[in-house]
């Protein structure tokens, strides 16, 4: 029987294997002309981090590029963790459209095996292949996958399953040793925090796990075990949502300050993959061993189940193929990625300001990139302008962000007044002659407190681990 068990869960296993190498065949692929906006955007903000930290710049301010003009940092308002860890593989001289594909693969496997072993774990191993599958084909994740919409939260589809594994396994801890509840307090601890710096809706995968801990605790378990196992889990989930706070802590107090950002107006967007990931795992439930009298039956409606999972996958992909904006040209690892593509690649747009009609198109009096670049340190971004007659007036197609200053780089930084107008952009009137025009990101009130937080709860962990080992 035990024999016939293992040789039923290797072919589960190959026929997820099956699905990822369908997903990833595809992704390479289409890889060579699917260069497209989203990729190159991408691909020139993990060119940028590169660049700051091989010059030993651990944490950078700057957003590359100023999305869309809106300028804001880096380290706010995109996970962090996408680019920490694409940059050993960057390290290794890889480019940054293979870094993409690579970074695609290895989640798509990743994804696979701890979606089949959360569900694996309540509803065998039926339910795991299942759950494992649709998760893999969701529209949310292809659509990551293939479009690269919203990639920076892509590693939040591998850790929301490895956080719920982790926090299931706690139940099977026997012993009420302080120790080894400890260890597992710390480990879900860290892996929530991951989990909240690959994410940028943060309250919704916080709830998503303390929805699964609580039906964990009071369904899988039938509150049998004691309230400890419940209050860890849910004391780990809080503890990581503290060690990630230098992340989503300023975004949440400042977020109001940037405009046009891509969830706004859609309120369905945080719930996208909370979705994808409970309708996986409850799909995988309906596959329990137990649920069936017969089990020809349920073999017969898991290979059923099987097929249409990878004929609607395959539809799927194709569908999102089909709407990729295809590109003839292939841009290397290189100094100067494209500009062309569109003006959210341009550091910083310096316009003048008509002084009769101020709603009129402006006049692009900006200098030549290319050289500014070796000027600007990874805290600064800076622009070249003339003013003549006088002086002038200009507007940065830059919105303004707390903590944001101007200064005009001479013998001495000379600081700039400047106003904000009704588009939330930034207006500085500046001296005659040819300037050399500095912002400059000084860290905010809220940035610090996060940092603070941070380190707190990092303390509090290594605490625990300290008392841990004392204990034994």
């Amino acid at each position: 029987m035990a024999n016939m068990r293992q040789k039923l869960s290797s072919l589960h296993i190959v026929t997820i294997l099956i699905g990822c190498v369908y997903i990833c065949y595809f992704i390479l692929k289409i890889s060579m002309f699917a260069q497209h906006s989203e990729s190159i955007k991408y691909a020139f903000a993990i060119k940028e981090f590169h660049k700051n930290i091989v010059s030993f710049t651990l944490f950078p301010k700057w957003a590359s590029g100023f999305g869309n003009g809106y300028g804001y940092p880096l380290f706010i308002f995109s996970p962090p963790l996408f680019f920490f860890l694409a940059e050993p593989f960057a390290l290794s001289g890889i480019s940054p459209f293979s870094l993409l594909n690579i970074i695609s693969v290895l989640t798509v496997f990743c994804c696979a095996i701890s979606m089949f072993r959360l569900s694996e774990d309540v509803s065998g191993i039926r339910g795991g292949l299942i759950s494992s599958l649709i998760y893999l084909f969701s529209p949310s994740l292809i659509s990551i996958l293939f479009n690269r919409n919203n990639f920076d939260d892509i590693y939040s589809f591998l850790f929301l399953p490895l956080s719920c594994c982790i926090a299931g396994k706690s139940y099977k801890i026997e012993e009420a040793d302080l120790s080894i509840n400890t260890k597992h307090f710390i480990k879900l601890s860290f892996c929530c925090s991951l989990l909240f710096l690959s994410s940028k809706p943060t309250f919704m995968m916080t709830l998503s796990l303390l929805l699964y801990s609580l039906f964990y605790h009071f369904i899988v378990c039938k509150n049998k075990r004691p309230l400890r196992f419940l209050l860890i889990n849910s004391g780990g989930i809080f503890t990581g949502l503290w060690l990630s706070a230098f992340f989503w802590f300023q975004a949440a107090l400042e977020a109001k300050y940037i405009y046009g950002n891509d969830s706004e107006g859609n309120i369905f967007l945080p719930l996208i993959l909370p979705a994808s990931f409970f309708i996986s795992f409850l799909a995988g439930l309906l596959f329990k061993d137990k649920s069936y009298n017969k089990p020809y039956k349920l073999r017969l409606l898991t290979i059923i189940s099987v097929l249409i999972i990878f004929i609607g996958g395959a539809w799927n992909i194709s569908d999102n193929i089909n709407n990729i904006k295809e590109t003839t040209e292939i841009y290397e690892w290189q100094d100067t990625l494209p500009y062309s593509v569109g003006q959210e690649y341009m550091p910083i747009g310096v316009k003048k300001m008509p002084d009769n009609e101020p709603r009129v198109p402006l006049e692009t009096i900006s200098g030549k990139l290319g050289v500014l670049r070796k000027e600007i340190s990874p805290s600064e971004r800076g622009i070249r302008v003339k003013a003549v007659a006088g002086s002038a007036t200009v507007r940065l197609n830059l919105f303004y962000f707390p903590g944001w200053t101007l200064k005009i780089k001479d013998i001495e930084p000379v600081p700039v007044p400047f106003t904000v107008d009704d588009t939330g952009r930034i207006i500085a009137k500046l001296p005659e002659g040819v300037n050399f025009l500095r912002v400059t990101f000084d860290p905010t009130i809220a940035r610090i407190a996060g940092e603070l937080i941070s380190f707190t709860g990092l303390l509090f962990c290594l605490f625990l681990f300290i008392y841990k080992k004392e204990k034994k």
